[in-house]
């Protein structure tokens, strides 16, 4: 199934590349400043960038969507979510006050990656405005694959060639080249590693 679908997108790769950037064009015109598509970046209508915070997604990404949107969401001017080259996308949902870094030649099913409590945890929480938010970046590595319905925490380094499971929530860093699974997400297996890949 997927084969066929790789080759359907060869084949029309190039209409696809037309249609996004039509798709991409509100992006382009208006927020150049802080949203940059890298060339052959390929998405449907299901793609919203929204927050003061910059959107960098590299080359050949594609950022197709079945049901969930992709979308990616800036809470402070100085945060950026920045793609990297060959990734794809399908209904990932990006939360960044401070960074999200994603490697190269990912795989981000509809998972959530929030590098913020949003809220503080403090008991003071309700009572004090001025309650401690916490907030830190998490930085995906190269041949990563984050599977639907994950979610990834503050903080949270994962390692190359890893692998995130179904539901699984992040909230330790993953070393390289591992399965995780569960809630909270430990390691269950070693990714089988093949000549010739990342």
């Amino acid at each position: 199934m997927i084969y066929f679908i790789v080759q359907k997108i060869k084949r029309f790769r190039w209409l696809l590349i037309f249609v996004s950037y039509i798709f991409t064009l509100k992006y382009r015109l208006f927020k150049s400043n802080r949203v940059h598509f890298g060339s052959n970046f390929i998405t449907n209508w299901k793609l919203r960038i929204q927050g003061p915070g910059k959107a960098i997604l590299g080359n050949n990404v594609i950022a197709g969507a079945h049901e969930e949107p992709n979308i990616f969401s800036t809470f402070d001017r100085d945060a950026t979510i920045e793609i990297g080259d060959n990734c794809r996308l399908n209904g990932a949902h990006f939360q960044s006050r401070k960074g999200i870094k994603i490697g190269n030649s990912c795989i981000i099913g509809s998972a959530l990656l929030v590098d913020t409590d949003h809220h503080s945890v403090r008991s003071d929480r309700m009572t004090n405005p001025n309650s401690p938010v916490l907030s830190k970046p998490i930085e995906i590595g190269n041949n990563v694959w984050i599977a639907g319905h994950a979610t990834i925490l503050k903080g949270v380094t994962i390692g190359n060639n890893s692998v995130v499971g179904f539901g699984s929530v992040v909230a330790s860093d993953v070393p390289q080249d591992s399965i995780v699974a569960g809630n909270p997400a430990k390691v269950i297996g070693k990714v089988p590693m093949v000549s010739g890949t990342i």
